[in-house]
């Protein structure tokens, strides 16, 4: 069927993404850092912050599904053993 074409949207085919990274990984260090920075009140938190913040971006940039594929291994059940 070769007459057949579509369009296809990138926004289709890239995850979502925050400051370069996917959002989940962004909601998940930004409420990681809330919660110690205001909560706790460990300043020093924010430098671990910014080291996280900068591998999530590496490893965005290398593969754009890795923070999916990695929730994915660690719902996945233990019946493969």
């Amino acid at each position: 069927m070769d007459w057949i074409e579509a369009p296809v949207f990138r926004s289709l085919l890239e995850p979502l993404k925050v400051l370069g990274m996917p959002r989940n990984a962004g909601v998940l260090i930004g409420t990681l850092t809330m919660a110690m920075v205001v909560g706790a009140g460990m300043i020093w938190f924010l430098a671990v912050t910014v080291v996280l913040v900068v591998l999530a971006n590496i490893m965005g940039k290398h593969d754009p599904w890795f923070f999916d594929i990695m929730r994915d291994l660690i719902k996945l059940p233990e019946v493969l053993d």
